[in-house]
């Protein structure tokens, strides 16, 4: 049976995917003008140093990036495959205004 990856692990492989995704959200935002998208990118950085620095409930953490990472690819996979790409349905807006609105009240977890 393969071994679970250790949390420092799961950690660095988050942190390092999503630093990546960083530009390319700015890039979108840049060729589409699709708002929120700053606001996310911003932060998923504030995130990052947040879960680097947590002393407590690190699983948690790491959990917690993992799934903002699953998302910010569903937020990517939206832009390219909408009919028109880069532009979205009012729907869809306000589905990532609410998630970008969920992680500006999470910038600042309580971990540490």
């Amino acid at each position: 049976m393969p071994r679970q990856p250790t949390a420092e692990i799961r950690l660095r492989n988050v942190i390092e995917c999503l630093e990546r995704l960083v530009p390319f959200l700015n890039e979108l935002n840049f060729a589409f003008g699709t708002p929120f998208l700053i606001a996310i990118s911003n932060t998923i950085l504030s995130l990052i140093t947040a879960v680097q620095t947590a002393k407590k409930r690190k699983d948690e953490c790491i959990q917690f990036m993992e799934h903002i990472h699953q998302v910010v690819y569903a937020v990517i996979n939206l832009h390219t495959k909408s009919e028109i790409p880069g532009r979205l349905e009012l729907a869809t807006l306000d589905h990532l205004k609410r998630f970008t609105e969920c992680l500006l009240s999470q910038e600042s977890p309580t971990y540490h």
